[in-house]
Formats: structure tokens, sequence, C-alpha cells
């Protein structure tokens, strides 16, 4: 489901964060953008993480990359 994918995205397990990444990718301009802007806890904290790890823009910001 999108919201255990959205965990498994921050996770510091290399390939369930991919697995995560993979699954949220043809949702970020649909159901992802919507569920993250619903959860701003939850972008603030992938921003935070998103250097750590190399994560796509999208998860945390929205934009595209």
């Amino acid at each position: 489901c999108l919201e255990a994918a959205a965990m498994y995205a921050l996770t510091e397990h290399d390939e369930w964060r991919q697995a995560g990444i993979a699954w949220l990718e043809p949702f970020r301009e649909t159901w992802f953008r919507d569920w993250r802007a619903a959860h701003p806890h939850y972008a603030k904290f992938a921003k935070g993480r998103a250097p750590s790890f190399d994560l796509p823009v999208w998860i945390a910001e929205g934009g595209r990359a």
C-alpha cells in the first residue's frame, strides 16, 4: 500500500528503500503527491534523510527528478 511504500522509501535498508521508491514512482504525480501534501511531517522527515540516502527530489519536495 502507499503508506508502507512511503515508509520503506525512507528506511536505511537499501533494498527496501529502492523497493519503496520503485512502488511510489508511478504515483508520484497523483496519489503520492496528495498523500505527501496531507502528511507534512513525512515530507519534513524525508527532506532530512534525502542527502544521506540520495532520495529522489519528489519524495520530500514534490519536484521532478
